[in-house]
């Protein structure tokens, strides 16, 4: 069977280092902390890294002859995320459709985790796609400085982009990506055909236990 490498967990883990380095930034008077950015950036990157190399690897031995054969329920989650990776498609649709095959129903839409992360998405696109007259970002910065995780533009006359840059901010995104992920794997079946061994129990250790996620 191929080397499968996961690199998610680690883009994760730079944005959790960047809110960490916002939470000290943000101790100097009037802070504007720059590595809130970074920590929404990176995030949004795991959570889509998570998505591809997650179906990549489900379907990585299907044609291995003498390897495990994944559950079906896998597999259709791997080929569905192909499709949509095939046809340009978002990547919450890609969270969607493997929820749908994992499960047989998707994520709430309108609730957690899928809700924020839909949200993280849009502010990451906002950000690396910035061009005058776009409201996306100025809208989503407001729902989260009613939620108070970015500054007001009430209280502070600064564009959206710098009200954006708060620990609070930073914080959110990194918890909201990992708990889309986590949110995936806690729907995987436990029906394995020939093991009793859970294929995806390495990538769920790293996000639940690794202790760059611990709490300072």
């Amino acid at each position: 069977m191929p080397t499968i490498h996961f690199h998610n967990v680690h883009l994760l883990l730079i944005a959790q280092q960047a809110a960490r380095r916002a939470v000290s930034d943000a101790a100097r008077p009037n802070a504007l902390t720059d590595d809130a950015l970074v920590a929404i950036i990176m995030s949004a990157t795991a959570a889509e890294a998570f998505i591809n190399e997650l179906a990549d690897y489900l379907k990585v031995d299907r044609n291995v002859q003498g390897d495990p054969v994944r559950t079906p329920k896998f597999l259709a989650c791997a080929d569905l995320v192909k499709e949509v990776e095939d046809a340009h498609g978002a990547v919450t649709l890609k969270y969607l459709v493997a929820s749908l095959a994992l499960s047989g129903r998707t994520f709430d839409t309108s609730a957690s985790p899928f809700q924020d992360f839909a949200e993280l998405i849009k502010l990451r696109n906002a950000i690396v796609h910035l061009k005058p007259g776009n409201t996306v970002g100025s809208k989503k910065t407001d729902a989260l400085a009613i939620r108070g995780l970015a500054h007001s533009a009430q209280t502070y006359q600064m564009s959206w982009l710098d009200r954006l840059q708060t620990p609070e901010c930073a914080a959110w995104a990194v918890t909201t990506a990992r708990n889309i992920m986590l949110g995936i794997l806690a729907l995987a079946p436990d029906d394995y055909e020939t093991s009793a061994l859970d294929p995806l129990d390495f990538l769920k250790k790293q996000l639940r236990d690794h202790p760059g996620f611990a709490k300072t």
